[in-house]
Order: structure tokens, then sequence, then C-alpha cells
């Protein structure tokens, strides 16, 4: 009977050895585990601020998108001391209907040109007035600004007055205003601002 007690002991000794092992391995299972997923709350934390950091400049990005386009009285001054070197310039105005930002940049360019020393002209065809000077209606304009000279002149001419159009261009650009230069079949000596939607 002794000899079974030793047995029984001894295989009770190996089961508490193999009980203490198995718990001592389940803590350090735990303990990593906790430490894993500690590395992964704090990965996750970093990728969710990133992704907020970048819906937040998309969403920057979509308000000035939506913005309706502007020239404020710095940058009207600012494209009008520009314009001066080109005074006398002869030029027309086109806005595209139903676009609500069109008129306020048509009404601050042609204040811009009256004060750099530009002459404005009356527009071909129909003509439409709304709160600032008048202007024609075009048929299918074009998204952004475009500044375009008369092709009605000697080639010498169409490329000094096609310079006069880029570089109004570029000022508009520089102001914020997507503009681009080209050409048109309108009066000699002449430059047409079409005012389309916003590109």
């Amino acid at each position: 009977m002794v000899v079974f007690l030793i047995i029984a002991g001894f295989f009770a000794l190996i089961a508490g050895a193999a009980t203490w092992a198995v718990v001592r391995l389940q803590r350090i299972e735990i303990a990593e585990s906790k430490q894993e997923f500690d590395k992964y709350k704090l990965d996750t934390s970093k990728e969710i601020a990133e992704a907020n950091a970048r819906a937040l400049e998309a969403q920057v990005a979509l308000e000035k998108f939506k913005a309706p386009r502007f020239i404020s009285v710095e940058a009207r001054n600012r494209l009008a001391e520009s314009m001066k070197e080109f005074g006398g310039q002869q030029y027309f105005g086109m806005v595209a209907s139903d676009v609500a930002d069109a008129w306020d940049i048509w009404r601050e360019i042609s204040l811009s040109l009256e004060l750099a020393g530009w002459k404005r002209l009356p527009p071909p065809g129909q003509t439409a007035t709304q709160y600032g000077p008048p202007a024609g209606i075009p048929l299918a304009p074009q998204a952004g600004v475009m500044v375009l000279s008369s092709v009605a002149n000697a080639p010498s001419e169409n490329m000094r007055l096609y310079g006069v159009a880029k570089v109004l261009a570029a000022k508009l650009t520089d102001e914020s205003i997507i503009a681009g230069a080209g050409f048109a079949e309108v009066q000699p000596n002449t430059i047409a601002i079409v005012i389309g939607p916003k590109p």
C-alpha cells in the first residue's frame, strides 16, 4: 500500500508539475497576446489618425472646389497694376448663363481692366447686364475663363495681341482664376474675355 501511495504521490507530483507548466505557458501566452494587442491598437490608432488627416484634406479640397470663384479687392488692384502696360487695349466680355459666380468674376475683371486704362466695347450679339457691365452670352463656353485675341489682324499684330491675352490669362491664373488664352474671330485689335463654368 505504501508503494501505491509513493506511486500515486509521484504521479501527483508529475500532474502538479505539468499543471504548473501549462499555467506558466498560458501566462506567457497571455502576456505576449496582450503585447501584440497593444501594438495592434497603437498601429491602428496611427492608421486611423492618418486616414482622418487624409479625409480632412479631401474635405478642404472639396470645399475649395465647391466654393465660388472670386477676385478680392487686393487681387483686382494687382491685376489692374500689372495690365497697365497694355492700356488702351480694346476688350469685351461674354458670360455663361446659369453660372452663379460668372457675373461677379466679369465685374471684377472688367473693373480691373478699366483701372488699367483698357477700353471696354459693347459685346457682339445678345447682351445681358447683371449688377455690372454688359456682357454677351456665349453659345457654348468652355470651363474656366478664356482670353481670346482677334485673328482679324496682320500676322505680327495677331501674335502681339495673343501675347497680351496670354499675359492676362496668366495674371488671372495667378489670382486663382483658372484661365487660358486663344484666338477667336472677333473685331480687329480686340480681346474677348469669355467666362464659363468653374472647371
